[in-house]
């Protein structure tokens, strides 16, 4: 039988994933809860909000968590979304690529890149702000691109 290269099955079966996290807070359908489940894909959820004007912000402790997960090779490889792959998932690619050491207009370049048309100004100001610090890994399954 013909399958989709985009269904779930499909995209399983070329093993492509261990895990998928994603920045969206509601909740997500039980058959695709139940799939994942199923294959044993590991899925995390970090509810963002998006970071509109005017009182709408990204909590950092939320990026913070995501970004742990994101650091542990144990859930390599990673599908990482949002409702439209562009602002969330940007801030957070965004936060992973200061860590990397990427430079400030190399990560905006990226981001806007991804984001165009409606890259926000506010997206990058919370990359540029966020403090990498706080985020911890295990040294002993931190990615091998992470020097």
């Amino acid at each position: 039988t013909h399958t989709d290269r985009h269904t779930p099955t499909a995209f399983n079966h070329d093993k492509l994933c261990r895990s998928v996290l994603t920045l969206v807070p509601e909740s997500m359908p039980d058959t695709l809860l139940r799939f994942y489940q199923d294959h044993n894909i590991q899925f995390f959820q970090f509810g963002v909000p998006g970071n509109k004007e005017p009182f709408v912000d990204i909590p950092d402790d939320v990026i913070v968590k995501a970004l742990e997960v994101l650091l542990d090779v144990r859930n390599h490889p990673v599908v990482i979304h949002c409702n439209k792959g562009k602002h969330r998932t940007g801030c957070l690619v965004g936060c992973l690529r200061k860590i990397q050491n990427w430079s400030h207009t190399a990560i905006c370049d990226e981001y806007c890149r991804f984001s165009f048309p409606k890259s926000r100004a506010l997206d990058q100001q919370f990359i540029e702000l966020f403090d990498i610090s706080v985020v911890r890994f295990v040294p002993k399954y931190k990615p091998a691109w992470l020097l």
